[in-house]
């Protein structure tokens, strides 16, 4: 992937080791990196009899990924965020992502069909920050939610200071772990989160209103028939809230 997307390319080995031991590629395993770039990671993970795929949408690095590793990797020269993930079918995901689209490929990866059993993951710190957050702190989001849906187990694993990428970005970075994919969120929960968050600031009641075009009056069935107290904010709300909401929204036909 290019820089033109955010991508800077890790250049510590420790660091690329590190995560390579997170990831604990086994044999008979597919693992899929997201955008390898000159390969720094791939040559940690091509160390053990996994299988590997590596999508990379930036046709120089693609080239330059077949002739290094032939015969040893998988190379599709595509935009991940078209790949179909259900047929690649992967066990593990990794990759150092693009920072502009990083929150996209991680939703992919949530929304996809595939069970797989851990990702990992290099992000802006904030983008980690949300990936692992809970309801009540600043940095819970939309993608917290999806995330706190879908995922048994969320972590961030380490801070990555900016020199150790070329070029160095402006702000750190971290690595973080999903464990094991247990559901991938519906389109109709994707759309009550995202619309909610929207509006963070807003009351959940007229937040729900303004953005799903409700009346006061069905706004405040759907919040009676949750339990979610109207006066509640979208920071407040849990995974299984918004769940509820979903549920409450397909009985009272929004959707």
């Amino acid at each position: 992937m290019s820089r033109k997307l955010g991508q800077h390319f890790l250049i510590n080995p420790e660091t690329a080791s590190r995560i390579n031991r997170l990831i604990s590629p086994e044999t008979g395993e597919h693992i899929l990196e997201v955008g390898p770039g000159k390969g720094f990671l791939t040559s940690f993970l091509t160390e053990g009899d996994a299988r590997l795929t590596a999508v990379e949408i930036d046709s120089k690095y693609a080239g330059f990924m077949r002739e290094r590793f032939s015969g040893k990797i998988n190379v599709i020269e595509d935009d991940f965020l078209k790949v179909d993930l259900d047929e690649l079918s992967p066990d593990k995901i990794c990759g150092n992502l693009p920072y502009q689209i990083s929150g996209k490929i991680i939703e992919k990866v949530l929304l996809s069909g595939v069970r797989w059993k851990r990702a990992v993951f290099m992000l802006p710190y904030a983008v980690a920050e949300r990936v692992a957050a809970w309801p009540h702190r600043k940095s819970y989001s939309a993608l917290s939610v999806l995330c706190a849906y879908a995922i048994e187990r969320r972590e961030i694993n380490f801070r990555v200071p900016p020199e150790d990428f070329q070029p160095p970005p402006e702000i750190d970075s971290a690595v973080v772990s999903l464990d094991k994919k247990m559901h991938a969120p519906s389109e109709n929960f994707c759309r009550i989160v995202k619309g909610v968050f929207r509006t963070r600031r807003k009351k959940v009641k007229n937040s729900i209103i303004k953005n799903f075009s409700l009346t006061p009056g069905l706004s405040s069935e759907i919040l009676s028939e949750t339990g979610i107290d109207e006066r509640m904010r979208p920071h407040q709300l849990t995974p299984e809230s918004f769940k509820m909401l979903e549920e409450a929204f397909v009985k009272f036909s929004v959707f």
